[in-house]
């Protein structure tokens, strides 16, 4: 598979944490063997973009010539951007695609009744372990689970259960109305927080009602973020 990616050169690079781990993974195994100067050259390069990452800078004039470029070149050299989606990513693994490959990598958040996606990073965005804002065409709101304390009046910080409704859910026929129509949609086993910082969290669900709920719109949402740190 390595070799078709190098062949074909891909711009647009969606993919799962599974493989960007195995990518990772292998390139780490490489240059700890490697050891000597090019394992401490490696690491010199590696902590300085890793902390150009924090003021939002991806590539670097010296280090992806001398040291990155190689292993830009695994995936054909040509990416502009990667998209990680499926299951959250580790905030190291993401750095590191930041790190070698120069260019955006954002993370999205989504189902299958939601079209794939409901929330996705900004590309500009480097910051790690979140999700992005939601898609401008749908809202998200939080529903309380009291059995957990998570609610929606809760301070600083709003916790409940996602949902989401707009024009990428799918339409379902209500038993009431007999018509195809949009409902809120409930993502079970997340929780989100407003403010600077937005979480979803992954949790059990539970049949308990819920009956207090809050919505909020694209505008007033900086980000989701994923406290999962598993991959």
């Amino acid at each position: 598979m390595n070799d078709d990616i190098a062949e074909l050169k891909p711009t647009l690079f969606p993919s799962v944490p599974r493989l960007f781990n195995r990518l990772y993974d292998k390139v780490m195994s490489t240059v700890v063997a490697t050891g000597g100067v090019k394992k401490t050259l490696f690491d010199t390069a590696y902590t300085a973009k890793k902390e150009n990452l924090k003021e939002g800078y991806l590539k670097h004039i010296i280090w992806d010539r001398m040291v990155f470029g190689k292993i830009s070149e695994k995936l054909g050299g040509r990416t502009r951007i990667m998209l990680s989606g499926s299951a959250p990513i580790s905030e190291e693994v993401l750095a590191f695609l930041r790190i070698c490959f120069s260019c955006p990598v954002v993370e999205g958040y989504g189902q299958t009744e939601c079209m794939g996606g409901c929330c996705i990073q900004e590309p500009a965005d480097t910051s790690v372990g979140h999700v992005g804002k939601p898609l401008p065409c749908n809202d998200i709101k939080l529903v309380d689970i009291p059995e957990m304390n998570y609610l929606a009046k809760n301070t600083p910080y709003p916790q409940g259960e996602i949902c989401i409704k707009g024009a990428n859910v799918f339409l379902v026929i209500t038993k009431t109305k007999k018509r195809l129509t949009r409902l809120w949609i409930r993502m079970a086993g997340f929780t989100l927080v407003t403010s600077d910082k937005l979480t979803k969290k992954e949790t059990s669900r539970s049949s308990t009602e819920r009956r207090t709920s809050s919505s909020w719109h694209r505008e007033n949402i900086l980000h989701l973020r994923n406290l999962n740190k598993c991959c």
